[in-house]
């Protein structure tokens, strides 16, 4: 569970930060919020994280545009069953695949677009409560490690966000393609460069 977790807490926080610093409307909407909850003389710490509401649905925009994992682990139909008007004869290898499930059009508007705010209001989350939305999985066997990751990306990438202000590499042509494994990752890996943006102070302490 520990690799796991290793594996997907990277690939979840280089796909965020990708995303934000494609859309410098959301990085700045992250300052603001993390300016205002913690302040400039620290960084953040676990206490924080509940009183981070823009950074929650930042997370849960970059979940269902970037899921750390296409295909959710394989079940097995135990009985014959008909699905949309699919026949699933009784032992059928079954993948749910939950990018395809966040870029439907018929669910989520405009699918392609990196848009934080449609979370505004809404009681989805991405704990397997709602089928629009299952990086981790749902049920008995969704991801054992859902826990420990979420925490993980969201301690990382608050303080990676409220610590330094962020710009792609000089001359680099950045992209958000993908490549398959056994984690969704980035084509090209993320290079960027950070400047301080807290007083020198702050770093000594950590």
């Amino acid at each position: 569970m520990l690799i796991a977790g290793t594996d997907t807490t990277t690939t979840v926080s280089e796909w965020l930060m990708g995303a934000v610093m494609h859309n410098p409307r959301v990085m700045a909407k992250l300052h603001e919020e993390l300016d205002s909850v913690v302040g400039n003389t620290r960084m953040v710490q676990e206490s924080d994280l509940q009183k981070l509401e823009y950074l929650q649905i930042v997370l849960k925009e970059s979940l269902r545009r970037y899921p750390p994992g296409a295909l959710l682990m394989p079940r097995i139909s135990r009985q014959a069953a008909t699905v949309g008007g699919f026949h699933v004869p009784k032992g059928t290898t079954l993948l749910v695949n939950a990018w395809a499930i966040g870029m439907d059009p018929a669910v989520w508007e405009n699918p392609t677009q990196f848009h934080p705010e449609r979370f505004l209001g809404s009681s989805i989350d991405v704990k397997g409560h709602n089928f629009e939305l299952l990086p981790f999985g749902s049920g008995r066997r969704k991801c054992p490690g859902m826990g420990m990751g979420l925490r993980s990306v969201e301690l990382l990438v608050a303080n990676l966000i409220h610590g330094f202000n962020w710009s792609f590499v000089p001359g680099t042509t950045p992209s958000m393609e993908d490549v398959f494994s056994t984690t969704a990752q980035l084509k090209t890996p993320l290079q960027a460069m950070a400047t301080p943006r807290l007083p020198k102070e702050v770093y000594i302490k950590v």
